[in-house]
């Protein structure tokens, strides 16, 4: 009786794993023809969630790179990591290096239409 319980347990097993590898999901790929209209969307990937959506309060990688898409800031990090100018065409600081004073860009509006002012950055 053992030997048919052995054969037994093996077709069990296989037929099993058969099931289980026949019922798994395919994902299908999209073929692109090439002519894709660009800003269609845009998908970018975090390592989790963003715990703040406040740049003053994200402290975490995931909530920083969020809101480094959605918020200007008044200066940034170009690809060779250099500071240069976001929402300041320039600045200049102080001899003590304790004074920074920015010059903000020209023609900046607000998603609203309302000017970009110097009374914006300093109640953020």
């Amino acid at each position: 009786m053992k030997p048919n319980l052995s054969l037994f347990t093996f077709y069990f097993l296989l037929f099993t794993f058969t099931l289980c590898i026949g019922c798994q999901k395919t994902e299908t790929v999209k073929q692109t023809s090439g002519n894709d209209n660009f800003g269609d969307y845009y998908v970018e990937s975090s390592i989790g969630d963003a715990s703040y959506l406040n740049p003053v309060l994200a402290s975490d990688s995931a909530s920083a790179d969020i809101n480094n898409l959605v918020f200007n800031g008044l200066v940034k990090y170009d690809k060779n990591i250099n500071i240069v100018g976001d929402l300041a065409e320039s600045w200049n600081v102080s001899g003590n290096g304790k004074t920074i004073i920015f010059n903000l860009r020209k023609h900046i509006r607000w998603h609203d239409g309302k000017p970009f002012t110097a009374e914006d950055v300093e109640f953020t």
